[in-house]
This record gives C-alpha cells, structure tokens and sequence, in this order.
C-alpha cells in the first residue's frame, strides 16, 4: 500500500504504456518480442496490484469456512492439503472443489484474464452451469 500517489498499480500502468506506446514501436524482431514479454510481466504485476488483497482476503474467508478455523492464507492452505492427502477432507466435496475452482479463476483473473477458457468457465458459472 502506498501512502502517496502516484501508487504502486499507477506507477507500473505508466511503466507498461510507456513501453507499449513508446517503445515497442520503435523496436523490431527479438527485442520487440522481449518488450512484449516485459510488458506482458508488467499487466500481470498492475492486476496483482490491483485485485491481489481482495483475491486473498476472499480465498482466506473460504478456507476459514471450509476448515473450521483460522490463520493465514499459507498455513489454511497446508491444513487444507493435509485434511486432503490423509483423507480427513474429501477431495471430491462440494465445497472443496467451490473453493479450487474460486480460487484457480482469481489466480487466471490476475495472469490473464483473456484466456478463452477462464472466460468460458467464468460465463458458466455466472450462469449457474457448473
């Protein structure tokens, strides 16, 4: 968290445009392409900033509810594998596979939200099929 502007998200949106619309213009071959993968890196890094806190705070609420009990994202989610991999915690329980999918569609929506299957997924289940 930033106590004064421009924040971390803002400054690497600057960082991406300028390599977007400056840069990548004026380059050619290989290093275009590594401008691309930089830029890439970059969107990935501004929408962590941006939906990473929520994402988690969202993903530790699930976990408490499923397990029964508190902490922190990293340790509920070695409880949760424990519970699993000793059979204390069916793999294949309604809320269980609620919250994988839950949270594989929040790590997609800060890699890239553009991936025709996550668009897909997401569709389906804000439309109450999956």
């Amino acid at each position: 968290m930033s106590l004064n502007r421009p924040t971390a998200g803002e400054l690497l949106q600057a960082l991406a445009e300028h390599l977007e619309k400056v840069v990548q213009p004026r380059l050619s071959g290989t290093d275009a392409y590594q401008n691309r993968i930089a830029l890439n890196l970059l969107r990935i890094l501004e929408r962590e900033a941006a939906l990473g806190p929520q994402l988690i705070n969202e993903e530790q609420a699930r976990l408490i509810d499923l397990l029964g009990s508190g902490g922190g994202p990293t340790t509920l989610n070695e409880r949760l594998c424990t519970q699993i991999s000793n059979g204390t915690f069916a793999a294949t329980d309604a809320r269980l596979l609620d919250h994988l999918r839950r949270t594989i569609y929040a790590k997609m929506a800060i890699d890239n939200p553009q991936y025709a299957a996550y668009r897909v997924a997401l569709a389906q289940t804000r439309a109450g099929n999956n």
